[in-house]
């Protein structure tokens, strides 16, 4: 028996992509500078030193070091299109006075205007039919307070 074109579903909602149900929290991801992040892993540290007795308990721990390390994944902009920004960077240079739009205030103890920001790891990933993929890290060195670097022969 043919269908009818009552028969077949229609959908047209007018370009609208996305349909939600339920209370999803917001996401507060931001694009960094000419990089659009499609996620972003955040992790704070801490070195931890433990001293054991002759019998192998704690019976201290140390922890020293902070640090705050963000893990991104996401595309660069284009050359010519923004091709300039985070998504570039060279690895260990610092990522500039304007900071990581997704670290503007503070996280977990962790102050967005001291110390240093480092760029670290860029991994950029081809296959052929996507733009690449690129994953980096930006590591915040706290008690780093100089904002420039020198290079040495």
């Amino acid at each position: 028996m043919p269908l009818s074109d009552f028969d077949i579903p229609r959908f047209s909602m007018n370009n609208i992509s996305i349909l939600q149900w339920g209370d999803l929290p917001e996401t507060s991801l931001l694009d960094e500078v000419g990089f659009a992040v499609k996620s972003l892993t955040i992790k704070p540290t801490r070195t931890k030193k433990l001293y054991m007795n002759g019998k192998g308990a704690v019976f201290g721990a140390r922890f020293v070091n902070p640090l705050i390390t963000f893990s991104f994944t996401g595309m660069r902009a284009a050359p010519g299109v923004g091709g300039s920004g985070i998504g570039y960077l060279h690895p260990g240079v610092g990522v500039g006075s304007g900071g990581l739009l997704n670290f503007a205030d503070e996280y977990r103890g962790f102050d967005p205007a001291i110390g240093v920001l480092i760029h670290e790891e860029p991994e950029d990933t081809f296959n052929g039919e996507d733009p690449a993929e690129t994953k980096f890290d930006v590591v915040q060195y706290p008690f780093i307070e100089s904002g420039s670097y020198q290079e040495i022969a």
